[in-house]
């Protein structure tokens, strides 16, 4: 995979980033990816919500939390 036209202050702070997790640009990069990548999108999660049946016995805190945790 390769990105071009990478903003220079762009580039700057990922090259910061990477450094304070000890971690290569490359390294650094390969992790974020993965963690975006897991990550639901919010049309999925809108969609899960809406799914969802009232009196599910959760609260909205609880929701939240959920919703939180997949992140």
């Amino acid at each position: 995979m390769q990105i071009g036209e990478i903003p220079e202050d762009v580039h700057r702070n990922l090259m910061a980033r990477a450094a304070a997790a000890g971690q290569s640009l490359s390294e650094f990069l390969r992790h974020e990816l993965a963690r975006i990548a897991t990550r639901s999108a919010p049309e999925e999660l809108l969609r899960r919500v809406r799914a969802r049946k009232p009196g599910l016995g959760k609260t909205l805190a609880e929701i939240i939390r959920e919703v939180r945790d997949t992140r």
